[in-house]
């Protein structure tokens, strides 16, 4: 750190800075700033939010939390929000985009920032599956699946790598094995 500097302002200025030294004739970049409203940016020196970290980095994540404690009751990040069911407690956001949210009330979106349901998946393209794996084995698979001219919803289930029953509602569906009916 080349320097640390503090002042007081209004809510949108610098109360406090700390800057790196040159290196090589470079101009000095700015580590972290706090402003008066309580606002604290890591590489950012227009922080909006309590905590708003910025980074150019590509092939790496910007930030980590990591408890490297071994002990059964570890934990490592607790998001909390007081806010009504249609905030926001966590979310992710890339390529302009929500790519998953979990809402207040406990509902969970993939693919949408609005889920409307316990969990709420949408897909776009190829994209619309759920796969359940055990153990590297397909267990079970449900998406949507395209012919020539329609999209239509499908199952399968799988045992040991086989595909045991599956049902397309357009045609090619089976169950293998002993079936009761009734």
């Amino acid at each position: 750190i080349s320097s640390i500097a503090g002042k007081t302002g209004d809510a949108s200025e610098s109360v406090l800075e700390a800057w790196t030294n040159k290196i090589n004739g470079s101009s000095p970049e700015l580590l972290f700033k706090v402003r008066g409203d309580g606002n604290v940016g890591i590489g950012t020196d227009a922080p909006n939010f309590k905590l708003d970290v910025s980074a150019g980095k590509s092939n790496s994540f910007i930030s980590r939390i990591w408890n490297t404690s071994t002990e059964l009751e570890a934990s490592g990040l607790q998001v909390r929000c007081s806010g009504g069911n249609d905030g926001h407690s966590f979310a992710v956001y890339s390529d302009d985009a929500y790519q998953f949210a979990i809402k207040n009330n406990g509902n969970v979106g993939i693919g949408t920032p609005t889920p409307e349901k316990t969990l709420h998946l949408i897909g776009t393209g190829g994209n619309a599956k759920i796969l359940l794996d055990k153990d590297n084995q397909r267990v079970i698979e449900m998406g949507s699946a395209s012919s020539d001219t329609k999209e239509f919803p499908y199952f399968k289930m799988h045992h040991q790598g086989e595909t045991t029953a599956q049902i397309y509602p357009t045609s090619d569906s089976f169950i293998h094995g002993n079936v009761g009916i009734g």
